[in-house]
């Protein structure tokens, strides 16, 4: 396939470029101030614990804001690349990711006026349903995990639309855990679905985390279930086994998606994007991961072979951007 860049697409090596800067600060806000500085609550008093996670927080802080104004530009970058693209659902999702990326930039920096506030998250639900939607048919095996992501993402809607003081509907919480299980449930399809090649390392890999969360829920449930709430918004509803076998199963597919051609680690990205933001739709940064995850999924060529490498890269100015800083990350 034979690359073709227009005008709005120039910008795509720039951007996509960045995206694993972005990854990187998203995951160290996310260690820094979503994981260790919880640990700290659970630790005895002491000075020099004191300056260490005062520290922490410091650069978790500044992870935080590096990440949300990469985060802008990536999804600027991403939302042109779709309006760029031949299929309306591709334009459409591209206007869409463009409005709801200027509403959760704007939230973010601080603007609360009540027509943003309440337009914002019917915007981000669009721009996610036209994103999964617009999913290339060469993709139709994870089409299943496309429809419980955006089932997860509609009753999350619909519960935080029922919160705050510009409430919109009544709050739910059934819709709350019914998000919540629809999202396990797609963490749980994409092995079945993506049925990426067995490697016992990367099993090994996965199953240390999982199985510490698995005895972590057996331990201290509530101590557990309390850190899921504050990183990820997982109220663990559901039997511990259950996300244990979830987060293993996304991890694989995380990990083995890394290691293939430039189209499945661009789909790599979208999913730790996605994971990132979890299920806190109601603060305007994890939006703001969500919608360049959803945005980051292919819509033109779908798993390939190794020997169509060069072929995947011209598919897109992102997966080769991407493919070219990822090279040169893992060489350094």
């Amino acid at each position: 396939m034979s690359s073709q860049h227009t005008p709005d697409q120039k910008v795509g090596p720039i951007y996509a470029r960045l995206i694993p800067l972005l990854l990187l600060a998203a995951l160290a806000e996310f260690l820094c101030l979503r994981l260790v500085l919880r640990f700290g609550q659970a630790l005895p008093p002491s000075e020099e614990l004191g300056r260490v996670f005062t520290g922490v927080a410091q650069a978790g802080l500044l992870a935080l804001n590096l990440a949300v104004l990469l985060g802008i530009f990536v999804l600027t970058g991403v939302a042109r690349e779709r309006l760029g693209q031949p299929r309306l659902i591709n334009r459409m999702s591209g206007a869409l990711l463009l409005a709801a990326g200027v509403g959760s930039a704007a939230m973010a920096f601080g603007v609360s006026a009540p027509p943003l506030v309440q337009a914002t998250p019917v915007l981000s639900l669009a721009a996610i349903a036209a994103s999964l939607a617009a999913i290339g048919a060469a993709w139709r095996t994870v089409w299943p995990w496309s429809g419980l992501a955006l089932a997860a993402y509609v009753l999350l809607t619909v519960h935080f639309a029922g919160q705050g003081p510009s409430a919109t509907l009544p709050s739910s919480v059934a819709a709350y855990f019914g998000g919540e299980i629809l999202a396990t449930a797609a963490a749980l399809a994409l092995v079945p679905l993506l049925r990426p090649a067995w490697s016992w390392r990367r099993a090994v890999a996965v199953s240390v985390p999982a199985a510490a969360l698995a005895v972590g829920l057996w331990v201290r449930p509530w101590t557990v279930a309390s850190l899921s709430v504050w990183t990820l918004g997982f109220t663990v509803v559901l039997p511990g086994p259950i996300y244990a076998v979830a987060l293993a199963g996304y991890l694989y597919a995380l990990a083995s998606l890394f290691r293939g051609n430039p189209t499945e680690r661009r789909f790599a990205l979208a999913l730790a994007f996605v994971g990132l933001a979890g299920l806190k739709l109601d603060f305007s940064y994890f939006t703001l991961l969500a919608l360049i995850g959803v945005g980051l999924l292919p819509t033109t060529a779908g798993p390939q072979t190794h020997s169509a490498t060069e072929r995947a890269e011209s598919t897109s100015p992102v997966n080769a951007g991407v493919a070219r800083a990822l090279a040169t990350a893992r060489k350094g």
